[in-house]
């Protein structure tokens, strides 16, 4: 039996951009013994989405992942549609993320569950990630006192970007 590592992805009007998020998370390294679960929900977009829904029925099923798409029929938001898809998912670790995002990191699955094991006894929550500005190509956490970053690679704080964290 897999445990689950829940992706959940909110789309409004960006069907090209969902399934770009989807192909990025199926392109993601497996981690032995838990299966990825994507959950998108389609927010009650204007646009039509068949050329998405055309994708995901293309996609061939696997012991390695399931695709739950929801097209609801009102627009709940951002955080309503995320609690809303916090309700579905069945996983121990949720992981947001934006539907115009990419995870450039292959082996973020294990580095989150890594993390999490890493920190289990600070009671840590959540785990934010680093966003690139596509413009300058620069990287950006939400932090204004850069000397409260001790060390590149773990910061600790209250505040993370939306477009990609994860949730135990």
């Amino acid at each position: 039996m897999h445990k689950i590592f829940s992706f959940i992805i909110i789309s409004y009007n960006r069907a090209e951009d969902t399934i770009d998020a989807v192909k990025n998370v199926l392109s993601l390294d497996d981690v032995q013994g838990w299966k990825k679960e994507i959950i998108v929900l389609n927010n009650n977009s204007t646009q039509d989405y068949i050329e998405f829904e055309n994708y995901i029925k293309e996609i061939p099923t696997s012991e390695k992942y399931q695709i739950n798409y929801i097209h609801h029929d009102q627009n709940l938001g951002v955080a309503g549609g995320r609690n809303f898809c916090i309700r579905k998912s069945t996983g121990t670790y949720l992981f947001f993320l934006d539907d115009d995002a990419e995870i450039v990191q292959k082996d973020v699955i294990q580095i989150v569950l890594n993390k999490f094991e890493q920190y289990k006894s600070d009671n840590i929550g959540i785990i934010g990630c680093l966003g690139k500005n596509p413009f300058t190509n620069e990287l950006q956490m939400p932090i204004k006192n850069k000397k409260l970053i001790k060390n590149k690679d773990d910061v600790f704080y209250n505040l993370f970007y939306g477009f990609g964290h994860v949730f135990s």
